[in-house]
């Protein structure tokens, strides 16, 4: 210290300005030293910041990968062997779900679960291909893939996997059965037989031969191919046949070369009684000719004009003649068929209206539904006439040249513009 009024000597002063320095050096160290805690300060929280996102993302992606690798829920699927081909049932799961889809596998091999292992019927079909939204949970007579590598009747051990998929095809549920063993097929015993009948058509039914592709259907007078089942697992086909006709069918079948297999049993007959009558009526002036066509297994026939009964007729007669009729009188023909035991036959198209007259007019209307046959050709109008359709049954023994014939004058007469149509 020194003392008031007296004077700093050199010493001094060069001691208090070194101090000052020192003090002066410090703070900017000091300033030094915070900017750069500031920016370690600064890497460290970014650091941390860079830290939290990777977490957090991973953290997510973990979840979204859980989602998408979510365990399927587990189907049990029992399948059986029935008529050497496979059924297969499930329980419907409990899950949200847009689409099935069903596989055929060899029980040894790797489970493919591809188009191609898609599982076909007896008759073709292909569920997964056809409906795969039904909510189905069984399928039945499995007989081959898809891409038809595996065959169910050339004998193995197969198993069934059922998959449900959601709207963006993820399996959300699956399962496959337990294993069944079918032994090859070596059938050759077609044991063909008519199974039933419809108007104009016989149902076939045999068994299956092993290792058929197709069974193709022949009339075995004429050689004519009818019909070809394209299926080898196919078990029945219809064929179109005439009423009153006796056809004799034979069955052959056809292996994957094309080739004719040897079988037996091969061979039916195909008869359908004829029930319709055909009724038809022509005019020569005042005389009507009813004729009709041969009704199957009847003893006679019986003609009626409204309810009064106007002639008994033998079997084998098959018109009737109406002399000096009444001009525009009407009579309603009825022809009953009966049989030996005098009951009624039940026949169809055995009506007709006769009327005689000498007067020009449009012959009575008709649709092509009076008609049995549906065999039908349309005429185009010809020049000179109103712009009328014409329509002829063409399942007749008139050539077309003679139908123009009857349609030619016919258009041109003086009553034809009474109508928009006409049935000849």
């Amino acid at each position: 210290m020194h003392k008031k009024g007296a004077k700093l000597s050199l010493v001094h002063l060069f001691g208090l300005s070194k101090i000052n320095r020192n003090y002066i050096q410090k703070g900017r160290e000091i300033r030094r030293n915070m900017k750069r805690m500031k920016k370690v300060l600064s890497i460290v929280l970014s650091l941390a910041m860079i830290l939290t996102s990777i977490t957090v993302y991973n953290t997510k992606t973990a979840k979204a990968d859980d989602a998408d690798s979510a365990t399927p829920v587990g189907v049990e699927v029992t399948a059986s062997v029935v008529n050497n081909m496979i059924n297969a049932s499930w329980s419907q799961p409990d899950v949200e779900f847009a689409s099935l889809a069903y596989f055929i596998n060899y029980a040894d091999d790797n489970i493919k679960l591809d188009s191609a292992n898609w599982a076909k019927a007896a008759n073709g079909w292909c569920w997964t291909a056809v409906n795969p939204t039904e909510k189905r949970t069984e399928i039945s007579s499995v007989t081959k893939s898809n891409d038809n590598s595996i065959k169910v009747l050339e004998g193995g051990t197969f198993v069934i996997t059922v998959q449900y998929l959601d709207a963006e095809g993820n399996v959300v549920a699956t399962g496959t059965s337990n294993a069944v063993t079918t032994e090859k097929l070596t059938n050759t015993d077609l044991n063909l037989k008519v199974e039933r009948y419809e108007t104009g058509k016989a149902y076939l039914g045999w068994s299956i031969i092993g290792g058929a592709e197709k069974y193709e259907v022949y009339n075995a007078d004429t050689n004519e191919l009818m019909k070809t089942a394209n299926n080898g697992t196919d078990k029945w086909t219809d064929v179109a046949i005439k009423q009153g006709v006796t056809y004799n069918l034979v069955v052959k079948a056809i292996d994957e070369n094309g080739e004719e297999i040897a079988i037996t049993n091969n061979t039916t007959t195909a008869y359908q009684a004829n029930t319709n009558m055909s009724l038809a009526v022509s005019y020569n002036g005042n005389v009507a000719t009813l004729t009709w066509t041969e009704i199957t297994n009847v003893s006679k026939y019986k003609v009626y004009d409204g309810d009064d009964e106007i002639a008994e007729l033998d079997a084998n007669v098959k018109e009737y003649v109406m002399s000096d009729l009444v001009e525009n009188v009407e009579h309603n023909i009825t022809i009953k068929a009966f049989d030996e035991a005098g009951n009624e036959i039940t026949i169809t198209n055995n009506t007709k209206t006769v009327v005689y007259s000498t007067t020009s007019k449009a012959p009575a209307e008709h649709t092509k539904a009076d008609f049995s046959n549906s065999l039908w050709t349309t005429l185009s109008t010809k020049a000179g006439t109103v712009d009328n359709t014409y329509s002829i049954n063409s399942d007749n023994t008139l050539s077309t040249g003679v139908w123009y014939g009857i349609y030619a004058p016919h258009s041109k007469a003086a009553y034809h513009g009474e109508r928009t149509a006409c049935i000849l």
